[in-house]
């Protein structure tokens, strides 16, 4: 671009050359460089924000898989909660066959809880959730007690209800 003359009247002078004397190539690079550039700038851009946006969705999806788990536990409770009560308020026999059944129900759906929480990916809420869920499952296990205390009929029917529906607030808090 630049060139140097030397003439015998000057020492030296420092001349631009036109840019109509560059190659055809060189010119072409030159008028590229700058759009090509931002090209790849927000194209870079764009992958980085559509990584973000693919990271959200994927703990979204782990939160909408909890929830409809949670809200199929729920369910379960309620039909073990009302077994359990038409136990205590009978004479036994009449939905002790039911009653064992539905827990079984419901043992396999914690199971399915627990195996599904070990296995989500929360995404950056990880750590905010973990403590939540360790505390909603430790509410889970106390249906083994409630099962104990209503075999024995150790138990009333209203306390009874009472424990289900606490443990499935808790579950539907969660949601």
């Amino acid at each position: 671009l630049f060139s140097c003359h030397h003439n015998s009247r000057e020492s030296s002078i420092v001349t631009r050359s036109s840019p109509s004397k560059l190659p055809l190539p060189a010119k072409l690079i030159g008028l590229l460089i700058a759009p090509l550039t931002g090209l790849i700038l927000m194209a870079g851009f764009l992958t980085v924000d559509q990584y973000r946006a693919y990271q959200s969705a994927k703990g979204l999806e782990s939160f909408v898989h909890l929830s409809v788990h949670l809200g199929n536990l729920v369910h379960e409770i309620q039909k073990e909660r009302g077994l359990s009560a038409g136990f205590l308020g009978g004479e036994g026999s009449t939905f002790q066959h039911s009653l064992v059944k539905q827990r079984e129900v419901v043992q396999k759906q914690v199971e399915n809880l627990r195996s599904d929480i070990e296995t989500m990916d929360f995404g950056a809420l990880g750590a905010q959730i973990a403590s939540p869920l360790e505390s909603l499952l430790k509410e889970v296990e106390e249906i083994s007690a409630i099962r104990k205390s209503v075999d024995a009929r150790r138990i009333g029917t209203i306390a009874t209800i009472d424990r289900y529906t606490n443990i499935n607030l808790t579950l539907l808090n969660m949601i």
